[in-house]
C-alpha cells in the first residue's frame, strides 16, 4: 500500500478550520487506506490565560466521592475508570484487580482478581471494558480476551496480540489498538506492520495506519486509554502522533492534529528514522512537549501535556475551537481549592476524575475560605484511606 502523505498546515492561531477526511478500502488484504486530514489545533505554553482555570467556565457543579474503605478494599491505584448504570469499575494496575463500587454514594460492591496461570485467569490486565451486560472483558496480553460475570469466568477469544488497548462493540467486532508493540506473528511482512486492527471474534478483518516497526519506538513510554466514544462514534487518539481519529462502520478518518510551539520538529509515523530518533532523544532529555491525555465531551476537548518537568493543561471550546491554556492546575470556584485531582473519563457529560485524600487534606489546610461541604469532607477523611471521586458536571 502506498503511504500517503498527511497534510499539515501550521496554523498561526489558537484554533484552526475543520478539513475534510477520508478512508477507502484497498483490495490489498482488507488494508484500508488512509486519506487522513486534519483539523489542526496549535497550542502555545508560552501563553498562558489567565483567570480561565475556573471550573465554573465549563461545569454547573462538582461532587467529591469517597470511596468506601477497609483492609479488603484497598485501592493501590487507579489507572482506568469505567462508569456503567449506577456502578463505577476502577482498575488498579498494582494488583491486577478490577474493583466495583456504587457511583453514587462510593460504597463497595465487589472486586474482581482472577489473576494466575490456570485455563480461566488471566496473565495479567492490559486494559479492561464493560459491556452492556455488565460483563468485565479483560484484555491480556497474548492471551485474548476474558469475560467475567462479577467474578465467574464465562468465555474466552483467543488472540494472540499485543496491544494497548481494545474497542468491542454489541456485535462481538473488536478493534485493537497496537501501538508500538511488535507483532510479527500477525504481520507477515513485518516490520511492516498496522497500528490498529478490527477483528471478529478471533479473525482480523481489516488494517489501518500503516508503518515500520522500529524498537526504539517502545523506549517511550506507552500511553493507556486510547478509545472512546463520543457522539456514538469510536474514536481512537495516538498519543506519540498527537492526533485522534474516527472509526465508523470499519473506515477510519482524521480528526485533531495537536502542535505544540516549543517544538521545532513534531514526531511523525512518515518522519525519516534519523529524524524521529533524534526527537526520541528530546523527549527523553525533557526538551519536547508531548500529549499525555485527552478527553472529549459533546463541548469540550480537555488535554495535558508535558513541558520539561511539568504537565500542563488545557481545554478547547468545539463550537469554535477555542483553545484555552491554564496552566498547571485547574480551580475548583465551587468550593474555593485547586482541583487536585486527575482527570481520567468522561461519561457521558460527566468529567470523572480522582485523588488521594491526602491531596484533597492539604489542599483545604486551613482555608477558611473553602465551603463548608468540603470542610466537612476533610474532618471525615483519613490520609491511608481509598481515592477520592470528583465527578464534573458539564456545561
Amino acid at each position: 500500500m502506498k503511504k500517503n502523505n498527511q497534510i499539515y498546515t501550521i496554523l498561526a492561531t489558537s484554533a484552526a478550520i475543520f478539513i475534510l477526511s477520508c478512508s477507502k478500502r484497498s483490495n490489498n488484504d482488507n488494508e484500508v487506506t488512509e486519506s487522513l486530514e486534519f483539523t489542526l489545533l496549535k497550542i502555545d505554553p508560552k501563553q498562558i490565560q489567565k483567570n480561565n482555570n475556573k471550573i465554573s467556565l465549563f461545569s454547573n457543579s462538582i461532587k467529591y466521592t469517597p470511596l468506601e474503605t477497609h483492609d479488603s478494599i484497598l485501592v493501590g491505584g487507579i489507572d482506568k475508570i469505567v462508569t456503567q448504570n449506577d456502578k463505577m469499575y476502577l482498575l488498579d494496575k498494582m494488583t491486577e484487580t478490577i474493583f466495583c463500587f456504587n457511583r453514587d454514594n462510593g460504597k463497595f460492591l465487589y472486586k474482581l482478581n482472577q489473576r494466575g496461570n490456570g485455563p480461566n485467569e488471566y496473565f495479567s490486565v492490559m486494559d479492561f471494558n464493560v459491556n452492556e451486560n455488565e460483563e468485565i472483558i479483560i484484555y491480556s496480553t497474548n492471551q485474548g480476551l476474558l469475560f467475567y460475570d462479577k467474578n465467574r469466568f464465562v468465555k474466552k477469544i483467543n488472540l494472540p496480540i499485543i496491544a494497548s488497548d481494545f474497542y468491542i462493540d454489541k456485535k462481538d467486532t473488536i478493534y485493537f489498538d497496537l501501538g508500538r508493540f511488535p507483532n510479527q506473528t500477525i504481520f507477515k511482512e513485518f516490520p511492516k506492520q498496522y497500528r490498529l486492527i478490527r477483528t471478529i471474534k478471533d479473525k482480523i478483518i481489516d488494517k489501518y495506519l500503516p508503518y515500520e516497526y522500529d524498537d526504539y519506538y517502545l523506549r517511550i513510554p506507552i500511553a493507556r486509554n486510547s478509545f472512546f466514544v463520543s457522539q456514538d462514534t469510536l474514536n481512537l487518539i495516538d498519543y506519540l502522533n498527537q492526533e485522534t481519529y474516527n472509526v465508523v462502520n470499519g473506515n477510519i478518518s482524521g480528526k485533531y492534529k495537536f502542535t505544540f510551539t516549543t517544538n521545532k520538529e513534531t514526531f511523525n509515523y512518515n518522519n525519516s528514522k534519523t529524524l524521529n530518533n533524534s526527537i526520541f532523544e528530546k523527549i527523553r532529555k525533557n526538551n519536547y512537549t508531548s500529549l499525555s491525555s485527552y478527553l472529549e465531551s459533546d463541548n469540550y476537548i480537555f488535554i495535558s501535556y508535558n513541558i520539561e518537568k511539568f504537565v500542563m493543561y488545557s481545554y478547547i471550546e468545539k463550537k469554535d475551537l477555542k483553545v484555552n491554556n491554564l496552566g498547571i492546575f485547574y480551580f475548583d470556584d465551587f468550593n474555593n481549592i485547586p482541583l487536585g485531582g486527575h482527570l481520567i473519563s468522561i461519561n457521558n457529560n460527566e468529567l470523572i476524575a480522582f485523588m488521594e485524600p491526602s491531596t484533597l487534606i492539604n489542599l483545604i489546610g486551613g482555608n477558611d475560605a473553602a465551603s463548608e461541604n468540603v470542610r466537612i469532607l476533610k474532618n471525615k477523611l483519613d490520609p491511608s484511606s481509598n481515592p477520592i471521586i470528583i465527578t464534573i458536571n458539564l456545561k
